[in-house]
């Protein structure tokens, strides 16, 4: 069980979110992350031992933020509800730069900031993968995909929705395409027996 974090990690980590949505994991410094949290680089170091360790934090808490967001826009009282939730925050991940930070995160070039990237990762498919068969349920369909793969899917059309909204491509269009992965979710289920 992860301990609590303290107000001076929760800054700290603030910082490190800030600073991964605007300019990316590769210009991050402890020196700026202290000078801009408030700190000493002492405390920062103490909080967090390597530039890894505060990246791997940074990830960790990024994904879990993320994950608790799908499940509760997934889990709306109604699917059509549930599907205009999920372009929202689609595009609000885009304007809010938690692609840029993702990004740069899968980027890194150190492997504890990698795995964790990764098994964030893996936990929000698995997470997706429930809430979409919950979202389903509700139609009274199940999935033909086998185990977390619809989870996959929709993890990977999401990455790529994002990717085309943060290279400029107009949201209408990318909006169709939003519409089209849910007729293809349907066209991937069965009636419930």
């Amino acid at each position: 069980m992860a301990r609590p974090k303290s107000g001076i990690q929760n800054r700290i980590l603030d910082t490190v979110d800030k600073q991964l949505r605007l300019n990316g994991a590769a210009t991050l410094t402890i020196d700026r992350v202290a000078k801009e949290a408030g700190c000493a680089k002492g405390l920062v170091n103490y909080h967090f031992k390597t530039k890894s360790d505060l990246l791997a934090a940074a990830a960790d808490r990024l994904f879990s933020e993320r994950e608790a967001q799908w499940r509760t826009a997934l889990s709306a009282e109604s699917p059509e509800i549930a599907i205009a939730r999920s372009w929202r925050l689609i595009c609000e991940e885009v304007d809010r730069g938690f692609w840029r930070a993702w990004n740069s995160l899968s980027a890194a070039d150190d492997k504890v900031t990698v795995r964790t990237v990764n098994n964030r990762q893996e936990s929000f498919c698995r997470a997706l993968s429930q809430s979409v068969r919950e979202l389903l349920g509700v139609l009274e369909l199940t999935p033909t995909l086998p185990g977390e793969e619809l989870g996959h899917l929709v993890a990977a059309a999401i990455h790529g929705f994002e990717i085309q909204l943060a290279s400029g491509v107009g949201r209408a269009n990318v909006e169709s395409g939003h519409a089209a992965l849910w007729v293809a979710i349907l066209a991937l289920t069965e009636p419930q027996t």
